[in-house]
């Protein structure tokens, strides 16, 4: 059963989650979600909710993440919704790059991929800058191929 402490806590990491994404610099605007306003706008009879920006639409991605990770997020780090929004954030690159999806981003979908390659850096940062490494070193889950986003 997912308690009233554990529901707090997934809250917080969403809220943590939708902090990074801002921190790391993901943009509010794209061209892919100004496309994306433009169809709604030809298909729909409602008008687009301006508080939907593209740091939404990709910090949604990372809640699911960190909904299915729920249970271990909570046993791990109920005391530190940070570093539990960082492996989420980590876990879903991961399973892009584990998937081989990374490369196939970059062309067909390069918003997502520059977002995603933002949040990168912030985690390598993160885990390796002395003045946060302790907190978030262990956080960062990396990819069996290493860095997803470097060039080979």
């Amino acid at each position: 059963m997912f308690g009233f402490g554990k529901g707090k806590f997934i809250k917080s990491v969403y809220e943590k989650i939708n902090f990074f994404v801002d921190k790391a610099g993901v943009p509010n605007e794209t061209d892919t979600l100004k496309q994306i306003k433009k169809e709604w706008t030809m298909n729909s009879a409602e008008e687009w909710d301006p508080k939907h920006t593209w740091q939404l639409l990709v910090s949604e991605q990372i809640h699911e993440v960190a909904y299915e990770l729920r249970d271990d997020l909570y046993s791990r780090f109920k005391d530190e919704p940070n570093q539990a929004a960082i492996v989420a954030i980590s876990q879903l690159i991961v399973d892009l790059a584990d998937a081989g999806k990374i490369p196939s981003l970059k062309n067909e979908q390069p918003d997502m991929y520059n977002s995603l390659s933002l949040l990168w850096d912030m985690c390598g940062h993160l885990a390796t800058d002395p003045s946060h490494e302790q907190f978030y070193a262990h956080a960062v889950i990396v990819p069996r191929g290493g860095n997803p986003f470097e060039e080979k």
